[in-house]
């Protein structure tokens, strides 16, 4: 994985994504620390923060790359420079666009979901994905359910 060729946008989303996904994101480790001089800083601070939330000490850190790239501690200041300043989705994937687009409109079209997700968030889904995006939203809420009920019958 390198950041370097991903676009800005791919960039900082990769490095949210991979600290989210937490220590079994350690293979992307060394994109990470790779991540951590990139000439955007809010990339940078999102690969800290990542490096912190996969649980990769600082003495490693430095160790691995030679030279101490923390800048902030705290991950929540990585994460609060956004994708998007000062807009709330700087942490949703496409998915949850999709949920929360649809909780704000109800059962509009994919053209009408797509057009406001773009007008809205400036992120564009070519409405043929949306049913796709909606049967996954649908699919994952079963399964949250059927868990629920599972831990309430054991």
């Amino acid at each position: 994985m390198k950041f370097i060729a991903l676009p800005l946008h791919d960039r900082r989303l990769a490095a949210l994504t991979l600290g989210e996904i937490g220590p079994a994101a350690e293979e992307a480790i060394p994109a990470l620390f790779a991540a951590v001089d990139d000439e955007d800083e809010s990339v940078a601070e999102l690969a800290e923060a990542a490096l912190e939330q996969i649980d990769v000490a600082e003495d490693e850190a430095e160790a691995a790359s030679g030279q101490s790239h923390r800048r902030r501690k705290s991950p929540q200041a990585a994460i609060g420079l956004g994708l998007v300043t000062g807009t709330w989705w700087n942490h949703m994937d496409k998915l949850e666009l999709v949920q929360a687009a649809l909780r704000e409109l109800g059962d509009v079209s994919a053209q009408e979901l797509s057009a406001f997700i773009e007008k809205k968030h400036g992120v564009k889904i070519d409405p043929k994905y949306i049913p796709v995006f909606t049967a996954s939203i649908q699919n994952k809420l079963r399964l949250e359910a059927a868990r629920r009920a599972a831990r309430a019958t054991s």
